[in-house]
């Protein structure tokens, strides 16, 4: 898993993290996991949702 992949989007304004907020999907979203090499996808990591 990067950092980058588990932070996701970062809003630049108040108003970025409202509309951030208004689009992410109500069953969570998928991280990739990856290799010691941090390059093959191995699985995946489910992240939210209901």
């Amino acid at each position: 898993m990067l950092k980058k992949d588990l932070d996701g989007e970062q809003p630049k304004s108040p108003q970025d993290a409202i509309a951030i907020q208004h689009n992410r999907s109500p069953d969570g979203r998928d991280i990739p996991l990856y290799d010691v090499e941090g390059t093959t996808v191995i699985g995946v990591f489910h992240v939210g949702g209901k």
